[in-house]
């Protein structure tokens, strides 16, 4: 129960989707990371692998990572420029727009229908 509303089976199948989602393009996130980081292999490249986790709580995606993979990403550090590594912003926000996406558009009628029969959901 979310406050004093209680769930009905279009707000537990909506919260089912969000959750797919999230787990999804946390797999995405790190997935493009790896990209990333075997194209330019940083020397911080194994501490970065090692740090990243994420757990997908309900409708709450929680991301960890080290800060050095958040240093990498950054053009100029103590006013030393410096060719960056993009494996923070450019994949963080690419992946966060997805998931706007696809929770403002994804929940069709045929995915509600296909969610409810897997997990045995009234409408």
């Amino acid at each position: 129960m979310e406050g004093n509303t209680p769930l009905s089976g279009k707000n537990i199948i909506s919260n089912i989707f969000i959750a797919q989602v999230l787990d999804e393009e946390a797999k995405n996130i790190i997935q493009a990371q790896d990209r990333v980081l075997s194209a330019k292999n940083p020397d911080s490249k194994n501490l970065i692998i090692a740090s990243r986790s994420y757990t997908v709580t309900g409708t709450t995606l929680q991301f960890t990572h080290a800060m050095q993979q958040r240093f990498i990403d950054m053009k100029t550090i103590n006013g030393i420029k410096r060719k960056p590594i993009p494996v923070h912003n450019k994949v963080i926000y690419t992946h966060f727009n997805n998931i706007i996406a696809k929770t403002k558009y994804g929940l069709t009628e045929s995915v509600q229908n296909l969610i409810a029969n897997q997990h045995n959901i009234q409408l």
